[in-house]
């Protein structure tokens, strides 16, 4: 009798442990789901981020070329 009590024992841990492993296998590719997203938009963050400072880049050339062309018809306006 007390084998079947120890073996019926151990059989239940074994399941406990297998459900409990399997609790943590869904857990993990949660994880790891949710990981391969954030990646996702971390990614489209540092694009987003390099084409808008390229185009930071090329307004401020824009505004330097405009401002020395301001300048150099401003005297003309005076008449």
């Amino acid at each position: 009798m007390a084998i079947a009590s120890r073996v019926s024992r151990l059989e239940a841990d074994a399941a406990r442990l297998r459900r409990d492993l399997a609790d943590r296998d869904r857990a993990e590719a949660d994880l790891r789901a949710c990981l391969a997203d954030s990646d996702a938009r971390l990614a489209a963050a540092l694009d987003e981020n390099a084409k808008l400072a390229k185009e930071r880049d090329s307004l401020a050339a824009t505004v330097k070329k405009l401002t020395r062309n301001l300048a150099k018809v401003h005297p003309l306006l005076a008449f």
